[in-house]
């Protein structure tokens, strides 16, 4: 009886021992089914992770692709747009070259035409107005001989700008020397001061013998009491002391 309880003993304490190893080993299997299900839960997050990345980069680089495409369209556009601006450029280059020289053209026969048939017109308007001033024939001839001698003799004096200005100092005396006279002293203001021109030297000298001596002073810087002195006197005296006053400052 003892013998068969030792046996019931051993058996039932084999029997622990292996229930026991596999109970541990079914443990351990759980826990490495734990593992491998926590791995693979991992590995597909991971792997969705990594399509999402995928699926981004392609359509980056679509995006990217189609960038690039509409960057080259825009270049050939820009390309086709700058071969018309340089034609457009080509062509107005070539207009503003025609019309300038259609400008200089007209310009020339501008010139040309004051300096001959514009001159012509200019002198025998003149001409008509001192005959006219003269009422005498030959007294208007012997100015319009002095006026084209002295236009050739003088280095200031032409004789347009002369007859131009006659009006004035004919209004003022008929007498042909006195004229002459009087267009000297203009010779030596417009030397005084160029800038004055013949028109310039004329008028001052016609104010001055109207009575007024502003003109004579501020253009040609003349002595102010002479001036006042001399703008009381008579027009032939006014030549005379108007001369001598020039010959005076050396002119």
């Amino acid at each position: 009886m003892a013998m068969n309880l030792t046996a019931v003993f051993r058996v039932q304490n084999l029997g622990s021992r292996q229930l026991r190893q596999i109970n541990r080993s079914m443990t351990n299997l759980q826990q490495t089914t734990q593992q491998v299900t926590r791995s693979t839960t991992a590995y597909n997050a991971s792997n969705g992770r990594l399509r999402n990345s995928l699926s981004q980069f392609v359509s980056q680089a679509s995006n990217a692709s189609n960038a690039t495409r509409r960057f080259s369209t825009s270049l050939s556009g820009l390309r086709v747009g700058a071969s018309g601006v340089s034609a457009s450029l080509n062509g107005m280059q070539s207009a503003l070259m025609g019309i300038a020289g259609a400008y200089l053209s007209v310009q020339g026969a501008k010139s040309v035409f004051a300096n001959t048939i514009g001159r012509a017109m200019q002198l025998e308007a003149s001409t008509v107005a001192i005959e006219a001033l003269f009422n005498d024939k030959q007294a208007s001839s012997s100015y319009m001989d002095l006026v084209k001698k002295m236009s050739i003799d003088s280095p200031v004096l032409n004789q347009t700008d002369m007859l131009s200005s006659s009006k004035g100092l004919i209004a003022m005396t008929k007498d042909v020397k006195e004229l002459g006279n009087a267009w000297s002293i203009v010779e030596k203001l417009q030397i005084l001061d160029p800038t004055q021109g013949t028109a310039g030297a004329a008028f001052a000298l016609k104010e001055m013998w109207q009575g007024d001596n502003v003109s004579m002073q501020e253009r040609f810087g003349l002595n102010k009491q002479e001036l006042n002195r001399i703008k009381k006197l008579d027009v032939p005296s006014q030549i005379s002391e108007i001369t001598k006053l020039l010959d005076k400052m050396g002119i």
